[in-house]
């Protein structure tokens, strides 16, 4: 979206709104940022404030620092965290430089792999049922009178089994509807 301006006025503000509300249920957020700007860290401090007040604060994030062709001895490059994790990416949108490596970065946080199943759920399993309302997994609910919560699920595999360890169950505690 448009980059963010100190002191925007409130109206502008909530028009904006429902655009960044759009960014939380976003896979991979690229958060541009302008190399070339002395202040850049403020700038990315302010949109930083602004994902947490509309609780994206935790999605994947990319920082990609463009106009590196503004910059001297910059060159294009993956900066990675401790465990090898793409951060952040150096590009120049105008020479193209470094777009192969940001293409590289972004499958590397893109899920592999989706699942999209039906699941039944005892009443016991309700921190699974919460988790996944969470991550906005859950494209359709019905329960039957016995207690039984019949979801249609739709999330990346990955985030699917860390859920269920998170909510402290085994994939074979799970019932799977064909």
């Amino acid at each position: 979206t448009v980059g963010f301006i100190s002191h925007l006025p409130h109206r502008l503000i909530d028009a904006f709104r429902a655009t960044l509300e759009e960014a939380a249920t976003a896979s991979l957020l690229l958060h541009i940022v302008d190399a070339s700007e002395q202040d850049r860290t403020v700038n990315i401090d302010r949109v930083n404030d602004v994902l947490k007040e509309i609780g994206a604060q935790d999605l994947p994030t990319l920082l990609v620092y463009n106009k590196i062709d503004q910059l001297d001895n910059v060159q294009a490059k993956i900066d990675r965290d401790g465990e090898g994790r793409a951060v952040a990416v150096w590009v120049s949108a105008l020479t193209g430089d470094g777009i192969a490596l940001l293409n590289e970065a972004m499958s590397e946080h893109l899920p592999r792999k989706i699942v999209h199943t039906q699941l039944q759920l005892q009443p016991s399993q309700g921190a699974l049922r919460a988790a996944l309302y969470n991550q906005r997994a859950v494209l359709k609910e019905s329960c039957d009178d016995q207690g039984a919560i019949y979801l249609e699920i739709q999330l990346p595999e990955n985030d699917f089994f860390r859920l269920i360890k998170e909510s402290g169950l085994k994939t074979e505690d799970l019932i799977t509807i064909k």
